[in-house]
């Protein structure tokens, strides 16, 4: 079994994959919904395509906690694809609530700067920001909010535990929801079955594959139920999160 956890790694599967056709593959995704035939027979997709709905109800989160009216997002890396799942659909969800609301986004060009990170978010509070949304893969910016007294949303990761005064919340891809699945059909020699259904594997809010699993100690029980409303909206289709990829 061969787990490729960046669609960064793409190319070198579809080059490498068809010559080992006893080998297991698993490639995390980020794109677009795909067809049985985008990948070779022998490999799986875990794709986060719909991650745009979890930065969606992350935005609506902050709306209704936020007190400056003003929300910051930090993106790792410009371009379509982290702008419409990330940053657009979190504006679009703050806006969801209320549409006054002002967004200011810092784009960091990398998934790990810590120095700009900090930077940014420290310009973010200083403009009045008062709850970020931060992207990258390193808690710099978890930090940086910690010190400015804002509080922050982190991407991908739940840390809450360890900032539960200052965070709100992360939103979390949590990939072993799909794995468990594809490993049960490996060991079960039953892949070939399995992936004629599952080639594709969208994280999703239904099965909590994304989620924001931990809410820090500032969510008050209203805000809470409000989120459930809202996940429950989402997956039902009475609230449609717009694809946006373009700030």
């Amino acid at each position: 079994v061969i787990y490729l956890t960046t669609d960064e790694f793409e190319e070198a599967m579809r080059a490498v994959a068809p010559s080992y056709p006893d080998v297991y593959w698993i490639q995390q995704y980020e794109s677009t919904s795909i067809s049985i035939d985008s990948f070779p027979e022998n490999v799986v997709a875990l794709n986060a395509y719909q991650a745009s709905d979890l930065s969606f109800l992350a935005g609506a989160i902050a709306a209704k906690i936020t007190e400056t009216n003003k929300l910051g997002v930090v993106q790792a890396i410009a371009g379509p694809r982290d702008t419409m799942l990330m940053s657009a659909a979190f504006r679009s969800g703050a806006h969801y609530v209320n549409e006054e609301i002002e967004v200011f986004r810092v784009v960091i060009g990398a998934y790990v700067d810590p120095i700009k990170t900090r930077d940014s978010v420290a310009s973010l509070a200083e403009a009045g920001c008062d709850i970020v949304f931060i992207g990258m893969d390193d808690e710099s910016g978890t930090l940086e909010a910690k010190e400015k007294g804002i509080y922050s949303i982190q991407e991908y990761q739940d840390i809450v535990s360890e900032h539960p005064d200052t965070m709100i919340g992360c939103t979390s891809w949590v990939w072993d929801v799909l794995l468990d699945k594809v490993f049960d059909a490996i060991t079960e020699d039953r892949f070939d079955e399995f992936r004629a259904e599952n080639y594709e594997m969208p994280l999703s809010l239904e099965d909590r594959s994304l989620d924001i699993p931990t809410f820090g100690n500032m969510v008050s029980e209203d805000v809470k139920q409000f989120a459930e409303e809202l996940r429950e909206k989402i997956i039902d289709g009475t609230v449609e999160v717009p694809l946006i990829d373009e700030w």
